[in-house]
C-alpha cells in the first residue's frame, strides 16, 4: 500500500475500488457498443476489481517496473511527486496544494510571503527540495499555520497554484459550486422521508435526467410488471399464494 504515514497501510476513505471497477466497466460496455454500432458484430465484456485497481496505479506501477525502487507511503502527500502535491494545516483547518513544479516554485513563494526560500540553499533547485521534502514542508506549514485557509487562497490562486480547501462533508454538501452544478438533490423516500443525495454527475446537452425519484421500494413494480407479461389480477394472486413473487 502507498497510504498512510509509512506504520501502518491506510485504507481509502470510500469504496474506490468498487466505483473504479464500476465506471471503468461502463466505460467497456459503452466501447463495446461503439464498436457493435460501426462493424455488426457483438461481444463479451470483462471487467475486475483487481485489474480496475492496477490501471488506477499504473504510474506508480510503471515506476516500479522500469526503476525497481517500491513506492513507499508519502503521508499527506504523494510517493512519486514528492513534496508537490501535500496537505497543510492553516489557523483554522486544512490547505492542500498541488502542482508545485520548479516552473511553479517562485510563484509559491511569492503567494505565502516566504521569498526567502527560493534563494534558501536547503531547497534552490527541484532536487534538493525533494530530498529534504520533510524539512521544506515542516517550515511552509509553520508558516500557512499564521492565517486561516481562506487568506492563502486568493494569493495562490494568483500564482496559479493548485489549492483548495479541505472540507468535510457538510462543507461540501452547501458548497456553492456543489449546488450551482446540480451535484446534489434532494429527494422524498416513502419511507426514510426527505434527504440529500448525490446523484450522477453526468449532464447531457438534450437528455433530461430526474434526480428526484427515489429508488423503487422492493416489489413496488412486481404487479405492473406480470400485467406486461399479459397476467391479470387472478394469475397474478395466484402467484403470489403459490409464494412465487
Amino acid at each position: 500500500s502507498v497510504t498512510g504515514d509509512g506504520n501502518a497501510p491506510l485504507p481509502a476513505g470510500c469504496a474506490i475500488a468498487d466505483h473504479t471497477a464500476a465506471l471503468t466497466f461502463a466505460l467497456g460496455i459503452v466501447s463495446a457498443l461503439v464498436s457493435r454500432e460501426r462493424t455488426g458484430v457483438g461481444q463479451e465484456v470483462e471487467c475486475s476489481l483487481l485489474g480496475s485497481m492496477l490501471a488506477a496505479q499504473s504510474w506508480e506501477m510503471t515506476y516500479f517496473s522500469m526503476i525497481g525502487e517500491n513506492p513507499q507511503p508519502a503521508g499527506r502527500g504523494h510517493t512519486s511527486l514528492a513534496w508537490q502535491w501535500w496537505t497543510y494545516r492553516t489557523a483554522d483547518g486544512w490547505l492542500a496544494v498541488g502542482g508545485v513544479d520548479p516552473a511553479r516554485w517562485p510563484g509559491f513563494c511569492r503567494a505565502i510571503s516566504r521569498e526567502d526560500l527560493m534563494t534558501d540553499e536547503r531547497f534552490d533547485n527541484a532536487g534538493k527540495r525533494i530530498r529534504e521534502r520533510e524539512a521544506l514542508n515542516a517550515v511552509v506549514e509553520e508558516h500557512l499555520l499564521t492565517r486561516k485557509t481562506a487568506e492563502w487562497l486568493p494569493a495562490l490562486e494568483a500564482e496559479d497554484i493548485f489549492c483548495a480547501p479541505v472540507l468535510d462533508y457538510q462543507q461540501v454538501l452547501s458548497h456553492e459550486q456543489v449546488r450551482a452544478n446540480g451535484y446534489t438533490a434532494e429527494i422524498e423516500h416513502p419511507r426514510a422521508g426527505r434527504s440529500t443525495v448525490v446523484p450522477t454527475p453526468i449532464a447531457f446537452s438534450e437528455t433530461q435526467v430526474d434526480s428526484t425519484r427515489s429508488e423503487p421500494l422492493h416489489g413496488e413494480h412486481t404487479d405492473e410488471v406480470l400485467r406486461e407479461f399479459g397476467f391479470g389480477d387472478g394469475g397474478i394472486e395466484d402467484l403470489r399464494t403459490a409464494r412465487v413473487v
